[in-house]
C-alpha cells in the first residue's frame, strides 16, 4: 500500500526522491535543487516584468544620488569662487593695484557683452516662421518662474537654452555635463521631482532621451495582471 501510494504521488515526486537518494551525489543534489529550480521556473514571467521596474529604479536612484551632489557642488562652487575673488582684491589693492589702469578693458568687456546680448535679444523676439531656437528658450523663460527646475537633455538644446534661461538659484539647472551623458532627462526629472515634490520640473530635449522612453514604455506596456 505505500508503495502504491508513492507511485500516486503528485507529480511522481516520491518515488523521484526513492530514484535520488539511490544516485549517489548527483541524486542528493537533484533533491535538494529540484524544488528550488522548480520554483525559480515557475517565477520567471514575473521576474521577465519586473526587469523594467528594476532599471526604472535603479536610474531615479542614481539620478537622486546626482541631483544631491550637484546641488552641493554648485553651493560650494559659488561660496569658493566669492572667497576667492575677495581674497583676489584685497591682495591686489593691498600690492597697489590702481583699478583706473583696467577701468578701459573693464568697459570694453561690459560693451562687448551688451552688444552680444543685443544680437541674441532680437533673435528672441523675432517672429519668423518656423521660429528659431532662442525664440523657444525666450518663451520658456517667460513662463517658467525661479523656483522651477529646469533640465536640459541633448546637445544643441542645452547649449541654446544656457544661453538664455538664466535660473536664479543652485541645483535649478541640470544638464549631461561636459561628457555628454544623454538619456538623463527623465531619471533627472523623477529625483528631482522625488526630492522637491512642491517645485516644478521641465525637462527641455531633442529626444535623446528615446533609450530611456523605451524602458518606459516597456514598464507600462507589460503589466502584471491582477
Amino acid at each position: 500500500m505505500a508503495k502504491a501510494d508513492a507511485w500516486g504521488a503528485p507529480e511522481g515526486t516520491a518515488f523521484e526522491r526513492r530514484e535520488a537518494r539511490g544516485d549517489g551525489l548527483a541524486g542528493n543534489t537533484r533533491l535538494i535543487a529540484g524544488p528550488p529550480y522548480r520554483r525559480l521556473l515557475a517565477a520567471e514571467p514575473l521576474l521577465r516584468r519586473s526587469i523594467p521596474a528594476l532599471i526604472i529604479t535603479f536610474l531615479i536612484v542614481i539620478a537622486a544620488l546626482r541631483v544631491l551632489s550637484l546641488m552641493n557642488e554648485r553651493d560650494d562652487v559659488e561660496r569658493d569662487a566669492k572667497a576667492i575673488l575677495s581674497q583676489l582684491e584685497a591682495a591686489a589693492l593691498k600690492h597697489g593695484a590702481l583699478p583706473h589702469r583696467y577701468a578701459a578693458w573693464c568697459a570694453k568687456l561690459l560693451t562687448d557683452e551688451e552688444k552680444a546680448r543685443a544680437e541674441l535679444a532680437q533673435y528672441e523676439r523675432a517672429d519668423t516662421r518656423p521660429i528659431n531656437h532662442y525664440r523657444l528658450a525666450r518663451a520658456i523663460a517667460d513662463a517658467i518662474d525661479p523656483d522651477t527646475i529646469v533640465i536640459g537633455d541633448g546637445g544643441d538644446c542645452v547649449a541654446m537654452a544656457a544661453r538664455v534661461l538664466g535660473p536664479e538659484r543652485p541645483g535649478h539647472w541640470l544638464d549631461p555635463g561636459p561628457l555628454g551623458c544623454l538619456g538623463v532627462g527623465a531619471p533627472f526629472a523623477l529625483a528631482a521631482k522625488k526630492m522637491y515634490p512642491d517645485k516644478k520640473v521641465l525637462v527641455i530635449g531633442d529626444r535623446t532621451d528615446g533609450a530611456v522612453e523605451l524602458e518606459f514604455n516597456l514598464l507600462l506596456g507589460d503589466k502584471p495582471k491582477s
